[in-house]
């Protein structure tokens, strides 16, 4: 599956065009009864058999030393990192929303019973203290 440059990719007969980035992907693909003299220079003639390849799954292909070759594992792996992450589906976000409010909701209530307990322990520590100030009282006034 050679491809060929040049005014050899400007042949009468072809039809297809492929064209590819600095890396040897393929960016597009082109029919001259379609784009007629809108395809672009470097667009590479291939044939129907090639294109019906190649179209379908166009990732998995590059230009490597001027032929079409299918693309290693490895280099798969590796495009797909560099990728952004995918967006969010709307779905996925309510699921992750719900969650997050669950367990803010399961922080709110853990803050406000440990503030509760707090409070009744505060409270209790008050009233031990008027009892002690009264009887405190008390003793100073027998004094």
């Amino acid at each position: 599956m050679e491809a060929k440059t040049g005014i050899e990719s400007r042949s009468i007969t072809a039809k297809y065009f492929a064209d590819v980035n600095e890396d040897g992907n393929i960016i597009g693909f082109y029919f001259n009864e379609i784009h007629g003299e809108n395809i672009p220079i470097t667009a590479l003639a291939i044939s129907f058999e090639e294109w019906q390849l190649y179209s379908v799954n166009a990732n998995l292909y590059k230009l490597d030393g001027g032929l079409f070759r299918e693309k290693t594992e490895a280099e798969i792996k590796d495009e797909l990192a560099q990728q952004p992450p995918v967006p969010e589906t709307i779905e996925q976000k309510v699921v992750r929303l719900e969650e997050e409010n669950i367990e803010m909701m399961l922080a709110l209530t853990e803050a406000y019973e440990v503030t509760v307990e707090q409070q009744t322990t505060l409270s209790a520590q008050l009233e031990a203290i008027e009892v002690l100030n009264s009887r405190l009282e008390a003793l100073e006034s027998r004094m």
